[in-house]
């Protein structure tokens, strides 16, 4: 905002300087090109102020949305691991309390294990799938303020050479008078 207030007190001065030269005229068609021109100079540094706010907005959001993008990866894998840790320790505890016949017992161990293998694996793939696809679509809207910012940029860069020539066209007609 440093660079801001630097423009806004050499555009305060530009206003000084095109009053001065603006009291010179004594025809009124010389004097009305002179205000038209201030003012249209006026309204493209006030359309340039806003994008500036605009950008400072969307720099701040763009930010915001890369630490929300971070909390929710970070909350996603908490889940996961929750997920996984509970799905395992729920299948280990079935397959302890089981009561079947001694001759039964080693299939159906086996069974079990091979069971609660492919249901912690099942788990973890479905938990890792949920937690990537929030991140894409996070993803996705810091990606969409990443663009928005950049168009804003482009604008206040654009606003800001039109301040310059209106600027260098001042000076030149204060020069040729």
């Amino acid at each position: 905002m440093m660079k801001m207030d630097a423009l806004r007190s050499a555009f305060d001065h530009f206003i000084m300087i095109h009053n001065k030269y603006h009291k010179m005229f004594r025809d009124d068609a010389a004097l009305q090109d002179s205000q038209d021109y201030c003012d249209s100079v006026n309204h493209e540094f006030r359309q340039f102020e806003e994008t500036a706010d605009w950008i400072h907005v969307a720099s701040q959001l763009s930010e915001a949305a890369k630490n929300v993008v971070r909390d929710q990866h970070l909350a996603t894998e908490r889940v996961v691991d929750k997920v996984v840790h509970k799905t395992v320790n729920n299948e280990e505890n079935t397959s302890v309390h089981t009561s079947v016949k001694k001759e039964d017992s080693s299939s159906v161990a086996s069974f079990r294990s091979k069971s609660s293998s492919m249901a912690s694996a099942t788990a973890r793939i479905t938990a890792k799938k949920a937690s990537l696809l929030a991140e894409a679509a996070t993803l996705e809207e810091q990606h969409d303020l990443e663009h928005e910012e950049l168009l804003l940029r482009q604008n206040n860069r654009a606003l800001e050479i039109k301040v310059e020539i209106a600027k260098a066209n001042e000076k030149s007609e204060f020069i040729q008078t």
